[in-house]
């Protein structure tokens, strides 16, 4: 009975105190319904009888990575975010579980999960600060110092954060340090994660984890969390590979048909015609898109005028080119154009310090870039408020 209330308790608060949109609180309802079947809690519980109770609920399944895998399909901008913080929420009120690991295949993912963990971010993973307990984080900088004798001076939950690269990197020497035994530890990192008792583990933009087969190798990645023998995996996407394992499932369709959409979209289209070659349209295409960023430009400061506001709001603009090559041609152009301080290139073959900086303050108003040109790279995941207009260079399905 005790159990009982506090899981009760536990869920009324977090729905209550993160403010969550119907798809999110209906995750987390969704969620609850089998959890408190379970005969006690997670740190007591065998993983046989885990799946059990899971099995009963969910007879199709399946069980064989050793740990319940359950997706929640949301539709991109609903919010998995704070869904994942409202899980870790519900499951530390209730006394479950205070260690979680979020596992992100982007730099960009991982540095916005690093940030919305800390209290004083505007995005706070928990929303309110008073409600959880500041976290404490690790991720692949800090890792190293990780000392568990401080975890059980504090009260709030034990984040960490990484890649699966940092895990299971396609080099010894990246993941090296994961495996490495820790001064503090006593062992590695991997090791002691390995022997927590209560770690649930999620995956965000899941869909890169990768299935095997029939006789196919599971991918590094997918191997590198299943190495760690999870009590149960969230798996976190807006395309969800299969339908096996859905918890809930709150597609694009549905978020239009509820009005929960978060942006107002205008496709504009043209048909090239016969006589232009590909780069002269690129280039028609190009100098609409800085059209339609210099409206947007002047309907913000119209509207800044109006509502005697002064807050500073910068568009962007961003085209996606056909490959490198194409990518560095437009650059090039659009550099002719504005100068090479308002264009930002972003692409696999460049070395992240050329751009990152740039690129994850690009909603400062002080950060002269107006246009970024990517090459797949800003495709999922990457979270911006202030991108205006966007432009395909390349057929787009």
């Amino acid at each position: 009975m005790l159990r009982e209330y506090a899981l009760d308790r536990a869920k009324e608060d977090v729905l209550k105190h993160m403010k969550l949109r119907k798809p999110q609180g209906d995750s987390l309802k969704a969620f609850d319904e089998i959890y408190r079947d379970l005969q006690d809690p997670l740190p007591r519980l065998s993983q046989g009888d885990l799946i059990k109770t899971f099995r009963e609920h969910r007879p199709s399944w399946d069980f064989e990575r050793g740990f319940p895998r359950m997706t929640c399909a949301l539709a991109t901008g609903v919010g998995k975010t704070r869904l994942m913080g409202a899980f870790m929420a519900y499951l530390h009120k209730a006394g479950e579980s205070s260690n979680f690991l979020l596992v992100a295949p982007r730099t960009t993912i991982i540095d916005k999960l690093t940030r919305e963990t800390q209290s004083g971010n505007s995005d706070y993973i928990f929303v309110d600060p008073s409600f959880v307990e500041q976290p404490v984080v690790y991720h692949s900088g800090n890792f190293d110092s990780f000392d568990p004798r401080e975890e059980e001076m504090g009260s709030g939950p034990t984040i960490w954060i990484l890649s699966p690269q940092a895990m299971a990197g396609s080099s010894k020497e990246r993941s090296l340090r994961f495996h490495r035994e820790s001064e503090y530890l006593g062992s590695s990192p991997q090791e002691y994660l390995q022997s927590l008792e209560d770690l649930v583990v999620f995956f965000d933009e899941s869909h890169h984890m990768g299935h095997a087969g029939e006789g196919e190798e599971v991918p590094a990645w997918t191997q590198a969390v299943r190495d760690l023998s999870p009590r149960m995996l969230f798996a976190m996407t807006a395309s969800p590979r299969s339908s096996s394992d859905i918890l809930h499932d709150y597609s694009l369709p549905h978020c239009l048909r509820d009005g929960l959409y978060t942006k107002g979209v205008r496709v504009i289209s043209q048909e090239r015609p016969d006589e232009v070659d590909d780069w002269e349209w690129d280039k028609v295409t190009i100098r609409y898109t800085l059209e339609r960023l210099r409206t947007k430009e002047r309907a913000i400061d119209h509207f800044q005028r109006e509502n005697d506001t002064d807050e500073e709001v910068k568009p962007v603009a961003l085209l996606f080119a056909k490959d490198t090559s194409h990518a560095e041609d437009v650059t090039r152009w659009l550099e002719s154009q504005l100068g090479s301080e308002e264009v930002l290139l972003v692409h696999s073959g460049m070395n992240e310090s050329d751009y990152l900086p740039r690129l994850l303050s690009v909603e400062d108003p002080s950060n002269p870039v107006r246009v970024i040109v990517n090459v797949y790279q800003l495709s999922e995941g990457w979270d911006v408020d202030n991108v205006y207009v966007t432009a395909p260079l390349r057929a787009n399905a």
